[in-house]
């Protein structure tokens, strides 16, 4: 079974009204966070940042972790060969909400709060991921 590794940033951004997380529609139809591999001269927050600017066109950040501090994996096929996929997400606040995608790698973008992505994510692994990106959010306002 081959394995990859990617990384990617779960981005909040406060609206008026409330907190809204960055999901994207991926080329695969699929809804979750901007995410990709590391090129060999990066480290996991280069690779994470420059993913995020790719898939969304988002720079402005504040970082809210140092380290990536969600991870995810899972199994999928492609072309007929099965891959162990890894994931690490750091999570960072948008200072600027406005978002571009090219169409081609991510298809689509919306900013939602947790009740309306429950609802938008497609697999319950970002979901979780997302109440606890919302739990490490909260833990750091509190202090």
């Amino acid at each position: 079974m081959e394995k990859t590794r990617s990384v990617g940033v779960i981005v909040y951004a406060d609206f008026p009204e409330k907190r809204k997380f960055l999901l994207i529609q991926h080329a695969s139809g699929h809804w979750a966070f901007p995410k990709g591999h590391i090129e060999k001269e990066e480290n996991d927050l280069q690779a994470a940042t420059r993913e995020l600017w790719e898939e969304t066109g988002i720079t402005d950040i504040e970082l809210k972790t140092r380290k990536a501090v969600i991870h995810e994996e899972y199994k999928f096929s492609h072309n007929g060969n099965l891959i162990h996929k890894e994931v690490d997400y750091f999570i960072a606040k948008a200072n600027n909400i406005m978002v571009k995608v090219d169409g081609n790698e991510v298809k689509n973008f919306m900013w939602a709060a947790i009740k309306k992505a429950k609802t938008i994510i497609t697999y319950q692994q970002t979901t979780d991921m997302l109440l606890q990106a919302e739990e490490i959010i909260l833990k750091s306002l509190s202090n």
